[in-house]
């Protein structure tokens, strides 16, 4: 998921900001992670959640509210999720320059295997190599 910080006005001050599982978001019916409480006063309590993998994209409704609490302390609204189209996860790196990483990208045609000998990368206008392709 994605790291996300929300600012919440009006919410109940939490004691103690070490205290993540005093909160509790869900996006829809599904659990997301509070990894972290960065203040929390009368007027504003800013957190930090890690959103959870969902399925559908467009608008889902978020709840966040104290764990103690759910029915009065209840904060919600809606937010617009899109899928990713790729994602980047390096995979080792040279002293020397330069950096392999394994891309993942949705909504590409498939292909046959071999067929990254044709393709390009483009990153920013400098050019790289795609090495090789594990499944399509």
């Amino acid at each position: 998921g994605d790291s996300v910080s929300v600012w919440i006005e009006g919410f109940p001050p939490v004691a103690d900001i070490g205290a993540v599982a005093s909160i509790t978001v869900f996006f829809e019916n599904t659990r997301a992670t509070v990894s972290r409480i960065r203040s929390s006063t009368a007027d504003r309590t800013v957190i930090d959640i890690v959103t959870p993998a969902v399925a559908d994209e467009g608008n889902l409704t978020v709840a966040i509210y104290r764990s103690a609490d759910p029915s009065s302390t209840a904060v919600t609204f809606l937010h617009l999720f899109t899928k990713a189209s790729a994602s980047l996860a390096v995979d080792r790196a040279s002293t020397a320059g330069g950096l392999v990483f394994e891309a993942t990208v949705y909504g590409f045609n498939t292909l046959p295997l071999e067929s990254y000998t044709t393709m390009d990368a483009d990153f920013g206008g400098v050019s790289g190599a795609v090495v090789g392709m594990v499944s399509s």
